[in-house]
């Protein structure tokens, strides 16, 4: 591990704890929090989400879904806290329960009329897997520091606080449940 790793704090956080200057993340973690109230999809579940009024540019989904400025969508977020108590090594022991997470946010979706699920993730092959809607992100400053934010955050909840490699570079992912397909009648 560099030496900067270790003077930020990375060999001595992880299991949702942060040491030296890796302390910030945790706080600005709460701050976020707060600010966007983020509720769980389901009791036990390590999806939160938010309704949120898109801001940015139309978007079309591949499944012909248009997501328009001021349309309501929810935001995705992983409950961090859980990660540690379900400590693993892989994210994919997590995709069952993120299964049934993504049942009842099939619901929510409807109940409280949101258009579709979005997200930024640097797990995007796991994302896939679920059947979220993967897309890049440009290479700009901003996204940088969200990347450089995500890094920080696995450091401070990998179960081993083995997250000092840099991680994969940032995606937007989208989901709406698949759509019924109706039985022929007759």
């Amino acid at each position: 591990m560099p030496l900067w790793q270790r003077l930020v704090g990375f060999s001595r956080s992880g299991r949702g704890r942060a040491a030296g200057p890796l302390r910030v993340w945790l706080w600005w973690e709460r701050l976020t929090t707060w600010w966007w109230q983020p509720r769980p999809v389901r009791p036990g579940g390590l999806l939160l989400y938010s309704a949120q009024r898109w801001k940015g540019p139309t978007v079309l989904l591949a499944d012909g879904t248009v997501v328009r400025p001021g349309d309501r969508v929810a935001e995705l977020h992983l409950h961090n806290a859980l990660f540690p108590q379900r400590a693993t090594d892989s994210p994919w022991p997590h995709l069952t329960t993120l299964r049934h997470d993504l049942d009842c946010l099939r619901d929510l979706l409807t109940r409280d009329r949101l258009v579709a699920a979005r997200g930024v993730t640097v797990f995007s092959e796991a994302a896939r897997r679920l059947g979220f809607e993967v897309r890049p992100l440009p290479p700009s400053p901003w996204w940088r520091l969200v990347r450089f934010f995500l890094w920080g955050l696995r450091a401070v909840y990998h179960p081993t606080a083995r997250g000092h490699k840099p991680p994969p570079w940032p995606v937007e992912v989208w989901w709406r449940p698949p759509r019924k397909i109706p039985y022929p009648v007759g």
